[in-house]
This record gives structure tokens, C-alpha cells and sequence, in this order.
């Protein structure tokens, strides 16, 4: 675990800019929304670890719902660039080279990481209910924003996946 850095790349133009502050804006309503306040933890922890437990401990639960809740819209990215290129490619008449399977393997992928998790959590109708609202809205915005810049919109992808 401590050979593990987490590595990023520096922001160079505006697409780059738009993705990361929308990654930054869904992590602060994600972290809201569930209760995840890490950086509020480790400060009190370092005085006192059994408030810090107390206060803004994450139980078991709470991660399952939590990784619930960001596995339901992690497969919307590739499903949404899957359905505009079969478009595009149909548009043109052309083969897009194996893109479309490539990014529909991907959605698969993240359903099964939900299906795994779903079967761990037992999400009741209130958080399914927030997954609907979620996707819907997230589904929407992604293919507004993959309409509008394809490459902002995988940018977004690579930095809210690292």
C-alpha cells in the first residue's frame, strides 16, 4: 500500500479545466450526501481518534452505500459514448475500429461491480429511488456535455476514474 501513489495530470486547457471542476463538484455532493469527511477526520484525529471515530467514522454500511451509489452511475459514461458513436458510425456508414464494444464493455463492467455491491448492500426504495434521480440526470448531462466536446467529456471520465 505505500508503493501506491496516486498520480495526476495537470490541467493544460479548458476542457481540462470544465472536467476537473465538474469531477471536484460531484465529489463534494457525493461526499455530502454520504458522509465522507476525510480530511475533517484525520485533523481530529490526531488529538483525539475516538471522536474522530464517532464524528465522522465511515461504518461498513455507509461505504456500501457509497459504492453503491457511484457504481450505479459509472457504467452512464460508456453506455452514453457507446449509443453517440453506434450513432455516428451509422451516420457515416464507416467502422469505428472496435470503439463501441470497448466502451459498452466498460459499461458492462461497472453493472457488474453494482450487481456485486447491490447484493452486499440490499439498497432499500429510498436509495433506489436516488439512483434513478441520478442516473436520469447524470445520463442527461453526459450526453449534453458528449454532443457538445467528446474530448471534454472522456477527460471527465479520466479524472473521476483515477
Amino acid at each position: 500500500m505505500n508503493s501506491v501513489t496516486v498520480s495526476h495530470r495537470e490541467t493544460r486547457d479548458f476542457s481540462d479545466r470544465v472536467a476537473l471542476t465538474m469531477v471536484r463538484i460531484l465529489r463534494w455532493g457525493l461526499d455530502v450526501a454520504s458522509g465522507y469527511r476525510h480530511e475533517k477526520a484525520s485533523e481530529l484525529a490526531t488529538t483525539d481518534p475516538a471522536a474522530a471515530a464517532r464524528k465522522y467514522g465511515m461504518t461498513e454500511r455507509k461505504y456500501l452505500i457509497r459504492n453503491i451509489f457511484l457504481e450505479s452511475v459509472a457504467g452512464v459514461p460508456g453506455m452514453v459514448a457507446a449509443m453517440l458513436r453506434h450513432l455516428h458510425s451509422m451516420r457515416r456508414m464507416r467502422r469505428d475500429n472496435g470503439w463501441i464494444e470497448t466502451l459498452l464493455e466498460e459499461s458492462y463492467n461497472e453493472r457488474m461491480h453494482l450487481l456485486i455491491f447491490m447484493k452486499m448492500g440490499e439498497p432499500g426504495w429510498f436509495m433506489r429511488l436516488m439512483v434513478l434521480g441520478a442516473q436520469g440526470v447524470f445520463f442527461n448531462a453526459m450526453f449534453i456535455a458528449y454532443l457538445l466536446s467528446p474530448r471534454t467529456a472522456h477527460r471527465f471520465v479520466s479524472m473521476y476514474s483515477v
